[in-house]
């Protein structure tokens, strides 16, 4: 009786194979949690800069709607569509002109963008805030108003 005992090549070639296409899709697993855990790190910092930026309009609020918006564009990087501002190189002074209503203003980081929306009431020094945080990554959507206060 010849009974040897052990696995053949075809087994072990088979067995190697069902492993390796167990070892990708767990692998496969791994990169997509990878990919949200990112995601969220980077939603969570532009939930926090946009927070944060509602912060300083707040402390800003007791200075002109103007120089707020001015400092935003400056300071903070951001983009206002309809916002221009005109130096006087005689005497330094800044003059402002808003040509939209609501003004928009932008500022991309990462895969999200932060996009501050004043609404200005034209009866009234009252500026309607609204702070949102939306995703550009088509795969992970997405979105969040943050905040909405007066500015007056």
């Amino acid at each position: 009786m010849n009974n040897k005992a052990g696995l053949t090549l075809i087994e072990i070639i088979i067995a190697l194979l069902i492993f390796t296409v167990m070892l990708a899709a767990v692998f496969n697993v791994f990169l997509i949690s990878a990919e949200v855990n990112r995601s969220s790190k980077d939603f969570s910092e532009a939930r926090a800069l946009g927070q944060s930026q509602l912060e300083d309009l707040y402390k800003k609020r007791q200075i002109r709607f103007e120089d707020a918006v001015y400092a935003l564009e400056v300071e903070d990087d951001y983009v206002c569509n309809g916002f221009t501002s005109t130096t006087d190189m005689s005497t330094g002074l800044i003059s402002y002109s808003i040509e939209s209503n609501p003004l928009v203003c932008l500022k991309t980081m990462n895969d999200f963008i932060i996009e501050l929306s004043f609404d200005i009431d034209s009866s009234s020094t009252l500026v309607k805030t609204k702070i949102t945080v939306s995703s550009t990554n088509p795969t992970i959507k997405r979105y969040e108003t943050l905040y909405a206060q007066n500015f007056n």
